[in-house]
C-alpha cells in the first residue's frame, strides 16, 4: 500500500529554517514529541474525514442550486 502524507508508516515532520534558527531544546522536545503524536494517532486522515463533513453540506446545496437553476431553462 502506498505511503500518505501524515500515515502513520510514513509520516515526516519538516522543521524550517526559522524554528530550526531559534533552536530552544526543551521547547523543541515538546513539540517535536506533538507532532510525532499526530504522525502516530493518524491526525491528517482524521482532519481530512473531519474537513470532508465540515463541507459537504455546502457543497450539495450548491450542487442542488446548480440542477436546480438548469432545470429551469
Amino acid at each position: 500500500m502506498p505511503t500518505r502524507l501524515g500515515d502513520s508508516e510514513g509520516g515526516a515532520i519538516v522543521l524550517t529554517r526559522w524554528v530550526a534558527a531559534r533552536h530552544d531544546a526543551g521547547r523543541d522536545r515538546w513539540h517535536l514529541a506533538h507532532e510525532v503524536a499526530h504522525i502516530r494517532n493518524n491526525d491528517a486522515w482524521a482532519m481530512n474525514w473531519a474537513a470532508a463533513l465540515a463541507f459537504a453540506p455546502s457543497k450539495w446545496t450548491s450542487m442542488a442550486g446548480l440542477a436546480l437553476l438548469r432545470a429551469q431553462k
